[in-house]
């Protein structure tokens, strides 16, 4: 269920979700050090597929 990929339970690209965390480290620990939080437009860009995977 989960590897097909016609499921509606595929789940590989979903994994761009947490792999964007990664590479926007950086800007979440400055975002929690200041409070001014991360701005949509700023994320790498995978936060976008993984969500639209969604």
């Amino acid at each position: 269920m989960f590897a097909d990929k016609h499921s509606a339970c595929f789940m590989p690209n979903a994994w761009a979700v947490p792999a964007s965390m990664w590479f926007d480290e950086d800007k979440a620990i400055e975002a929690f050090r200041t409070g001014e939080g991360i701005s949509w437009g700023d994320h790498d860009g995978r936060l976008y597929c993984g969500v639209a995977a969604f």
